[in-house]
């Protein structure tokens, strides 16, 4: 059954876009709470000591990661190493674009790195959004997939892949098979 999850988590404000670490005691999700930057939707993490114990009341990830902007939680590598988000801020391609953060600390909360913006390859001066990264080691397989309103698609934003090479991403495709005139989004990819 579906189960409420109370507040700290749930708020009376917009809080969406929870993604959790593998083993289920860490949730980053994006609100527009107080202590958002400008009232804007910024990410927010919060932890739990077990899957069966009460979350801590959520934290702003700060300033470094989140802006004026929207940031919306897209995905959460199964390692918890790389988190994907959406933002509108400035420095983007687009619209919104699809933004990186990496884990400095393997256990840290709070240890990312500066974002890194995915770059023109994967941007458009439209709206990119729904980024899951697919690392399937066992084969070999490493790409991200993605939505995006670009020109060429189906309809509403459609889904698209990229190859991840040593060199960076290479042209997004668009997956015909999952496309329709609709919206492709918020989708999940699983290694």
């Amino acid at each position: 059954p579906i189960v409420h999850i109370p507040p700290p988590i749930n708020s009376e404000f917009e809080d969406q876009a929870a993604v959790l670490s593998k083993d289920m005691k860490t949730m980053y999700f994006s609100s527009n709470r107080p202590g958002s930057i400008g009232g804007s939707k910024d990410i927010w993490v919060s932890t739990r000591k077990s899957i069966e114990a009460e979350w801590t009341t959520p934290r702003n990830l700060g300033p470094s990661i989140n802006s004026s902007g929207t940031e919306l939680v897209r995905s959460l590598t199964s390692d918890g190493s790389i988190l994907l988000f959406q933002s509108d801020r400035n420095g983007g391609s687009g619209l919104a674009d699809i933004w990186a953060v990496y884990r400095k600390k393997a256990k840290d909360a709070f240890a990312w790195s500066d974002p890194v913006n995915l770059g023109q390859t994967i941007n458009t001066s439209s709206t990119e959004l729904a980024a899951n990264y697919l690392f399937a080691d066992a084969f070999g397989v490493r790409k991200l997939y993605f939505s995006s309103s670009k020109p060429g698609g189906f309809g509403g934003p459609d889904i698209y892949e990229s190859t991840i090479t040593d060199v960076g991403f290479s042209a997004s495709v668009n997956v015909a098979e999952l496309n329709t005139a609709s919206i492709e989004t918020c989708f999940w990819v699983r290694d």
